[in-house]
């Protein structure tokens, strides 16, 4: 496994390239927030993040730029957020990107049920049902990220909707 910060340019991302299935970690605030711009970038249909507060620290302007033009880009594009705990999206820096009103309505958000949330001890984001970040321990940054890994994508699709099938939606204002 390689670190993200060593990667070779070219891809996705002009700072990250991840060649198809290879795994690496990223274990930095800065390394996770390139990973998932490149996520945002990559994908084209479908974005679906289970986490805890969706940390502003990780999940902060610039990420919610990149989320802004994945839709801008995208007519029909969605991103759903499963959460554990409620946020104030009006404060979030993911949501304070002045394009993003007009694609507020294709960003679902959902609680997911106390019971539920001690089932598993990750976060993770799939993209398409194709790429992913995974955070093994949601208290920490560290993740496991792969591009171009259905297998591995689609199950964490399948945990996620599984998961949304019990959450409660959240307004996005």
């Amino acid at each position: 496994m390689n670190e993200a910060s060593n990667v070779a340019t070219g891809g996705y991302s002009e700072s990250l390239t991840i060649a198809p299935g290879e795994v690496v970690i990223s274990r930095t605030v800065e390394n996770t927030r390139e990973v998932l711009r490149t996520l945002f970038r990559a994908a084209q249909r479908r974005v679906r993040i289970l986490s805890t507060n969706l940390d502003p620290t990780l999940f902060d302007l610039s990420v919610g730029e990149a989320a802004s033009g994945f839709l801008m880009e995208h007519v029909s594009a969605k991103i759903t957020i499963l959460l554990e705990n409620r946020i104030n999206t009006d404060s979030h820096p993911f949501f304070n990107v002045p394009r993003l009103d007009g694609v507020l309505a294709r960003i679902g958000l959902f609680l997911v049920p106390s019971d539920a949330q001690k089932t598993y001890s990750f976060n993770f984001t799939v993209v398409d049902g194709r790429h992913f970040r995974f955070e093994p321990d949601r208290a920490a940054a560290s993740s496991l990220v792969q591009y171009d890994s259905p297998q591995n994508a689609t199950d964490l699709d399948k945990l996620f909707c599984r998961l949304k099938s019990i959450g409660t939606p959240e307004l996005v204002e």
